[in-house]
């Protein structure tokens, strides 16, 4: 497949013989990419969207880079302190810790100004993969569709 809009189609047709609309909620796992939540939307609007772990920390560590600097000796002590959030299933508490650090870091020539974190990101429940609570077995004792990878042919 060459692209979203090969990929599309198929991933429909594979809800369709997975009986998406019998099914009484829907996990879909991205990666943060803008075009898997846009894909959500249009596929199946009212599933949960789920940042996966990986990509959660890897996102914050990104915030930190921007504000601390990429050489940050503090870019390890905010990755423990967002895995411990994370993990205690507190997403917004990431977030509300990143913006109280923004007024904090001097402002210098060429930057801009900080912007607030998309609205929708609150939809998002980003929890540890591998933990024994974690989405997946919360989802499978629902009995709800879950999937992650590529479809294939």
């Amino acid at each position: 497949m060459n692209g979203l809009g090969e990929f599309a189609p198929v991933l429909e047709e594979a809800l369709e013989v997975e009986n998406i609309d019998e099914v009484g909620q829907v996990a879909w796992l991205g990666d943060g990419a803008v075009c898997n939540w846009t894909l959500a939307d249009q596929l199946c609007p009212d599933a949960v969207q789920i940042l996966d772990w990986h990509h959660a920390v890897e996102h914050a560590v990104d915030c930190a880079k921007v504000l601390l600097g990429e050489e940050s000796p503090w870019l390890a002590v905010w990755q423990r302190r967002s895995e411990e959030l994370l993990a205690a299933g507190d997403p917004d508490a990431v977030i509300s810790e990143f913006m109280e650090c923004v007024p904090l870091v001097p402002r210098g020539r060429g930057q801009r100004e900080p912007s607030p974190p998309p609205r929708r990101y609150g939809r998002r429940k980003i929890r540890p993969e591998d933990t024994p609570g974690g989405p997946r077995a919360r989802w499978r004792s629902r009995s709800t569709a879950a999937g992650a990878g590529r479809v294939m042919n």
